[in-house]
């Protein structure tokens, strides 16, 4: 079995190579074969399944796509894509099946906004399906999103309705007005079904739940709410609900405004442009008039004749950027292109409609087949948009990082790569959870530094073939997050088919490769991006791919001289230089000195070249002096440590060193000139306390070397430690003794004596019996 495990191993990463060259022939070959091995392997069945979708293959795919669901039962992913294919194969039935036991997987495993998403393509699929629209009624009033619930309440009730259940549809009514009680949709539901009149049956929703069978009648709150409260919603939609609040606002401050022309009054007067250019005065009743019939003509969806209403209300006077954006709109659902464009234009510049109103002109100039300009226009929409998800100190220098992103778009003359992003820009934003997806998308960005300015999310949009990039990159860290790798592997497959060259997706691959124990294959995998990173000019992600590869391998040499000779280019010397003292240590624990102490000097030499700070260098010499002392090459050791001294003059641990090295080599006076050099230096400056310590040391190191016992017992005395320096003295007397010294014996009594210590007269004796010899 061990053999067929190898082969199969083998087999798979073949195949990983196929598909990640878009060969998927080669690729379905090698993963037929790893079958052979190992047969009905889940990774294996899914590779296959994508292979074989690849190749327009579909009933080969759906095949082993049913055996990876088979052999893996808790993975909703097989399920997901099997319900994909059937609604490609055009088999509905089958594939709200699949869609709705993905969805039971993901909510039983708490992903439930991927069980969401499972039930919405249920519902796309098949609109009269009550269940999906029941789970996800559920699931939005649990979330606290009450107008999706509504929406979905209202749906529950019309399928109920419909099959003759009508007690039931009052029951699913009115527990969705128990949700959000003002809620029009709810309550024109209820009056429906109370005069016996049939609701809308549900149709197929368009990027959302949301369907559009029940009319939306707008509320005339006049405050704005915050964003917090605000119901979810598209950008378009908030930004043409923003633009009928504040209208509708004027309406009640109308009542009760003083109609003077004060610079400071706020609601109608702070919109109006106060006196006409020809002179003439404003109307403001007009105006009011006018206003007032279109939030009734709007909330009834009559947009033809609410944009002839606005217009002459812009004609009395009113002009403020939400008249523009709300005339504007009005203009596209009805069809007037050009007119629509000049008044989104104008609207535009106010933060409130920057991001709806290039959204709604970049899909005027796609309609109109401008690629380009509605390219640059719904990036401009993304930009907004990509600033009301990070920390506002950040939002100017993200969307300053925008600017060379949207003139390069500007220069491209691919219409295929303008659709495309288009697609992704609006498979991005239009739906109710558009900040949440932001979110979460920006947390597929590659990782910048703590103090760099946040990465522009069109990074993603740009680089990728489609706009499920972003969603499938979350799911692949998601299934790595709960462990799932052959599933989280078989999403990072299919999401490089969308976003081939889209280099973090390849960095995923890698973490999922070394993950399951393929750590060659990893190594490869992050080598080839990091190249690819540094061939674009990344050299920044490439360098941090690169300290990747060496957790993984930390004995590679050649991998670290990459990263080291990286970072010089870079001009990062400091992390060079701490890259060759990490590779010297390799060197060091294999016990190839020569090769650790070659590296650090090269460390050495280029901490001296780029004047590194004084610690970088010290740190090095250490290093190199420890490999000169064990390989007891004392005299270089000696020089190296002559070098930390020269360096740092009151670094004490090179002091006993150089100490310790003359003693051993027979140069004692050397070795008293180093001493005493030091403790003078220390003496001089005032640092008593440290040169007691240092001479403390020096004696527990040292223990025959009366030089220092003597200087110590000096200190200590200079200090008025008298008790330490009679018993220093003591000690000392008895050493010299001990070796012959009698005169010295004599001097250490005398100094003792000039202490005055409690036992003087045993002293006294002592050294009498010395004079005496």
């Amino acid at each position: 079995m061990a053999g067929n495990q190898e082969r199969f191993r083998k087999l798979m990463n073949q195949g990983h190579s196929a598909a990640w060259d878009q060969d998927w022939k080669r690729a379905a070959g090698f993963y037929r074969q790893a079958l052979e091995e190992i047969a009905n392997h889940p990774l294996a069945l899914s590779n296959l399944g994508l292979a074989l979708y690849q190749m327009g293959e579909y009933s080969e795919a759906l095949k082993y796509y049913a055996g990876a669901a088979r052999h893996a039962p808790n993975d909703p992913i097989p399920l997901e894509r099997i319900a994909e294919i059937l609604e490609h194969l055009g088999d509905s039935q089958k594939a709200v099946q699949a869609a709705l036991r993905a969805a039971e997987l993901y909510a039983r495993a708490g992903d439930i906004d991927k069980a969401i998403d499972a039930w919405a393509r249920v519902t796309r699929i098949n609109p009269d399906d009550e269940l999906a629209h029941s789970r996800l009624a559920l699931v939005f009033e649990k979330q606290g999103r009450r107008d999706q619930a509504v929406t979905e309440y209202i749906a529950v009730a019309s399928l109920q309705q419909h099959r003759g259940k009508v007690q039931e549809a009052l029951k699913t009514v009115r527990h969705a007005l128990k949700i959000a009680p003002h809620s029009l949709p709810a309550q024109q539901a209820l009056r429906m079904i109370q005069e016996n009149r049939r609701l809308p049956k549900p149709v197929r929703p368009r990027g959302s739940t949301t369907p559009a069978d029940i009319p939306s009648v707008a509320r005339l709150e006049a405050p704005k709410p915050s964003v917090a409260e605000e119901e979810q919603a598209d950008p378009v939609t908030e930004g043409q609900r923003r633009a009928l609040q504040l209208l509708a606002s004027l309406l009640f401050e109308g009542e009760t405004e003083d109609t003077s022309q004060d610079a400071g009054a706020r609601g109608l007067q702070a919109i109006l442009q106060g006196t006409r250019s020809e002179g003439g005065k404003v109307d403001q009743s007009r105006i009011l008039l006018h206003i007032s019939r279109l939030v009734e003509l709007q909330s009834l969806e009559n947009y033809q004749d609410a944009a002839g209403e606005l217009e002459r209300a812009l004609a009395a006077g009113l002009d403020h950027p939400a008249v523009y954006f709300d005339l504007g709109w009005l203009q596209y659902k009805t069809g007037r292109l050009e007119s629509a464009l000049r008044n989104l234009k104008k609207s535009r510049t106010a933060p409130d409609f920057a991001l709806a109103a290039n959204f709604l002109i970049g899909d005027i100039y796609r309609q109109q087949g401008r690629l380009r300009d509605a390219a640059v226009a719904v990036l401009e929409a993304l930009k907004s948009a990509d600033a009301q998800v990070v920390p506002s100190e950040q939002a100017a220098d993200l969307q300053q990082l925008y600017v060379p992103l949207i003139e390069a778009q500007a220069t491209v003359d691919d219409d295929e790569s303008h659709k495309q992003l288009i697609a992704n820009v609006r498979d991005l934003l239009m739906r109710d959870d558009w900040r949440s997806q932001l979110r979460e998308a920006r947390l597929r960005l590659p990782t910048a530094s703590p103090d760099a300015p946040p990465a522009p999310l069109a990074e993603i949009l740009t680089a990728a073939s489609s706009g499920h990039i972003v969603e499938s990159l979350a799911n692949v860290e998601r299934l790595m997050r709960q462990g799932f790798w052959r599933s989280a592997m078989d999403e990072a497959f299919w999401a490089l088919q969308h976003a081939p060259t889209y280099l973090p997706l390849h960095t995923y691959i890698g973490d999922l490769l070394s993950q399951q124990g393929y750590i060659p294959e990893a190594i490869a995998k992050f080598q080839v991006v990091a190249r690819t990173h540094n061939v674009r000019g990344e050299s920044r992600r490439a360098a941090q791919l690169l300290e990747r590869v060496i957790q993984l391998s930390p004995l590679d040499i050649s991998i670290r001289q990459q990263l080291i000779s990286l970072l010089i280019q870079m001009g990062e010397i400091e992390a060079a230089v701490e890259h060759y003292l990490n590779m010297a240590g390799v060197y060091y624990n294999r016990a190839e000195l020569s090769q650790a102490r070659s590296t650090y000097m090269e460390a050495f030499r280029m901490a001296q070249q780029y004047n590194l700070d004084t610690e970088h260098a010290v740190k090095i010499l250490y290093r190199m002096a420890d490999i000169d002392m064990q390989s007891l090459d004392w005299r270089r050791a000696q020089r190296v440590y002559e070098q930390i001294r020269s360096l740092v003059p009151y670094d004490a641990e090179a002091c006993l060193k150089l100490i310790d090295l003359n003693l051993r080599l027979g140069d004692d006076a050397h070795a008293r000139s180093e001493m005493d050099n030091f403790l003078s230096s220390l003496v001089q400056s005032g640092n008593l306390e440290t040169a007691i310590a240092f001479l403390e040391r020096l004696t527990e190191e040292q223990e025959g070397y009366l030089p220092a016992v003597r200087r110590l017992a000096e200190l200590y005395r200079r200090v008025g430690a008298v008790d330490k320096a009679v018993q220093t003295y003591d000690a000392l007397a008895d050493r010299l003794l001990d070796a012959g010294d009698s005169e010295g014996a004599i001097r250490a009594i005398e100094a003792l004596l000039k202490l005055n210590p409690p036992n003087a007269e045993q002293y006294r004796a002592f050294l009498e019996q010395l004079r005496q010899g």
